[in-house]
């Protein structure tokens, strides 16, 4: 089987934890995989690459909304599969301004995600929301949730410090942070000395929070290190469309690690924190301060939901089980939709 990867700039995480972190995974195996990054290309250049799909079983098209006239020259070349992990279709929740171009909710994003998601043998999705806005117009829609591969795990056992709650993540996304500011605040006036708020990004805004936050700049070098140093993850949103599409990507980031999981009832976090059992998903009948005052006063709690957090990523988020499940649909491309 010969493949090819139409993929994002590879400094984007999507390529690295939907493409890249395959590799090694693919050269195991008899078929033959080639990658092309398809951003940043002249028309001439892509009508070339597209031209040169014929040679291949399949081409992944990742997350590019390309024209329908390339669309239609690959589909009559090879068989395409478009893979996606996020809202495409929806305004990012952190832009206020009208969408422009093909940016993520204009207009010219929908028409050309809707005519993509059509067009397409199969399609790979990254979440349940994903999964069902494509399932609308492509039955042979695939869930295939974003992977992590495993991490030794700590020993489990956490010195006599106080509990500290970690958020790791870009500086745009702080405002999901901001929006359950005060309800941080108030815990950690209430429990003083028994909690630490800690926080690991590539700026904080000055002036932008009342918690007192404990500040990691990040650094790839840096941000294993504090994973393993907090005791539980934190994972806010809005419920808008943006929102509801992301991967739980932070959460499996806390999760493999062995770290309880603190998490807003939105989306495909709802698939990774199971309620009482690895953590708390956060609602109108349960709100931030009661799950973290609950973690506060039962500290044996954290290390349970850690275990637990752990062996649910390993059991669904893995990331030589996502692959085996992402070869076998390409082998067997009859397999059943799930």
């Amino acid at each position: 089987m010969n493949l090819l990867y139409l993929h994002l700039d590879i400094r984007q995480a999507s390529y690295r934890y939907r493409v890249e972190q395959f590799k090694p995974f693919w050269a195991a195996t008899p078929h033959t995989v080639d990658y092309q990054a398809i951003v940043g290309l002249s028309a001439l250049q892509k009508v070339q690459s597209v031209l040169n799909t014929r040679r291949y079983d399949w081409v992944i098209l990742q997350k590019k909304l390309l024209h329908p006239l390339f669309i239609r020259a690959i589909t009559k070349r090879s068989r395409l599969v478009f893979d996606f992990d996020d809202a495409l279709y929806a305004r990012e929740s952190y832009k206020k301004e009208k969408p422009r171009s093909v940016d993520p909710g204009s207009a010219t994003a929908r028409r050309r995600l809707d005519y993509i998601l059509r067009a397409a043998d199969m399609v790979w999705a990254g979440s349940d929301e994903l999964a069902a806005y494509s399932r609308a117009k492509n039955p042979r829609t695939l869930l295939i949730p974003t992977a992590l591969p495993p991490v030794t795990p700590d020993n489990g056992t956490r010195k006599a410090r106080p509990l500290r709650v970690g958020w790791l993540g870009n500086t745009y996304n702080l405002f999901y942070l901001k929006e359950i500011d005060e309800n941080l605040n108030r815990v950690a006036q209430r429990h003083a000395g028994r909690i630490e708020f800690h926080l690991m990004s590539a700026r904080i805004p000055d002036n932008y929070f009342r918690v007192p936050w404990i500040v990691t700049p990040w650094g790839p070098d840096r941000e294993a290190a504090w994973l393993r140093s907090i005791d539980v993850g934190l994972m806010p949103l809005r419920n808008d469309a943006w929102s509801r599409g992301k991967c739980a990507f932070k959460l499996l980031q806390y999760a493999r690690y062995g770290k309880a999981l603190v998490a807003s009832k939105v989306g495909a976090n709802t698939a990774v924190v199971q309620h009482g059992i690895n953590g708390y998903l956060i609602d109108e009948a349960f709100d931030w301060e009661q799950a973290l005052s609950a973690l506060v006063e039962a500290p044996e709690s954290v290390a349970r939901f850690g275990v637990a957090a752990r062996a649910h990523f390993l059991k669904h988020y893995e990331v030589s089980a996502i692959f085996r499940r992402i070869r076998d649909y390409l082998e067997n491309p009859n397999t059943e939709s799930k």
